[in-house]
């Protein structure tokens, strides 16, 4: 984990050193997933043992098709966005939107409970987000 991190924070760091991404993020999307499918595919062919795709119900192709749009290319169509268009420290602040939005859907849509401990660590994480990203740019 330690790993990906500091490999995800110089990639956004590389990325802005060259003046962002010149490519439309859904085509940078699409190669940076086309390119990580292959090797996925024959790592997951050769570790796991999942059923075959033909015995996969609706709900499986449904939630899997959900998975890529939005999960996946959205997200990474939007960071693209926002590391482009923000400083390093507001688009990497930017993430902790993430577990907001996935706890408030798990209370919302699985009726997992929402304590005062949940409620002040959300106001907590949006204050913390939205001190960052109301900063003013520092005079050069």
């Amino acid at each position: 984990v330690l790993c990906a991190a500091l490999s995800w924070a110089l990639g956004t760091v590389l990325i802005k050193r060259r003046g962002g991404w010149q490519g439309h993020p859904v085509a940078i999307t699409g190669w940076q997933f086309a390119i990580c499918a292959v090797p996925m595919v024959v790592l997951a062919a050769g570790l796991e043992s999942p059923p075959s795709p033909f015995e996969w119900r609706s709900t499986t192709w449904l939630g899997l098709g959900y998975h890529l749009v939005f999960a996946i290319c959205l997200a990474q169509m939007l960071w693209f966005r926002n590391v482009n268009r923000l400083t390093i420290g507001q688009s990497t602040i930017s993430t902790l939107i993430i577990p907001v939005v996935g706890v408030s859907s798990a209370v919302m849509l699985l009726g997992e409970p929402f304590t005062l401990q949940i409620l002040v660590a959300l106001l907590l994480t949006l204050s913390a987000v939205a001190i960052v990203m109301t900063q003013r740019k520092p005079m050069t």
